[in-house]
Formats: structure tokens, C-alpha cells, sequence
């Protein structure tokens, strides 16, 4: 676990984030935890975004989490695989779905 300052993250439209946390119940409280686990996995992050996604052809919806940081390839993976550990053994299962990462290295 990593230890840097916290990050607070950059909301794309901030209205359609608020939407999808009313009409999902207990997402916002997913999206912290998952905004947290990544600020304590992912180092030198550089931006942190966070905005609400959809896909009309599935009748889906997401919030996306997009990390920016100064790793690269194995470090890269190796940080997004400790974000997954930690999301399976801490995260409620029923919500898992509904907040999604992307990772960049720089």
C-alpha cells in the first residue's frame, strides 16, 4: 500500500454523476471506497477523473474512474491487479459493476 497525498478527483458533469448515484442506491459510497483504494494503490498519480458512463445498446451504466499516474508496464499492471484484490475481497459483489477503472502510465 502506497502512501502519497490525496488526490481529489476532477467530476465530469457533475449532474449526470449525481443522477446515477440517485438512481442507484449505494454506488456513491462504492465510488469513494474505489476512488480511496486507488489513491492507496496507484502511485505518482498525475489526474483523477471521474464521470458517469452508459451504454445504450446494453441498457447499462457505470461510473468510470480514469488514474493517470507516472507507471509503467509491470508496475502499471501490478497496481491495477492490487486495486482488483482489494475490490473483490472488500467490495460489496452485488455492486462491483457499476464503477469501472481505467489506467494510463505516463
Amino acid at each position: 500500500m502506497q502512501t502519497q497525498q490525496a488526490i481529489e478527483p476532477t467530476v465530469i458533469d457533475p449532474e449526470a454523476v449525481a443522477a446515477f448515484y440517485q438512481r442507484r442506491p449505494s454506488t456513491e459510497a462504492l465510488t469513494l471506497y474505489a476512488l480511496k483504494v486507488v489513491q492507496e494503490e496507484f502511485t505518482e498519480i498525475e489526474s483523477l477523473t471521474l464521470q458517469a458512463d452508459r451504454d445504450p445498446e446494453e441498457d447499462a451504466e457505470w461510473i468510470l474512474i480514469t488514474v493517470t499516474c507516472r507507471l509503467k508496464g509491470d508496475e502499471l499492471r501490478a497496481a491495477y491487479l492490487r486495486y482488483v484484490d482489494r475490490s473483490v475481497t472488500e467490495a460489496p459483489h452485488d455492486l462491483w459493476h457499476f464503477v469501472r477503472l481505467q489506467r494510463f502510465g505516463v
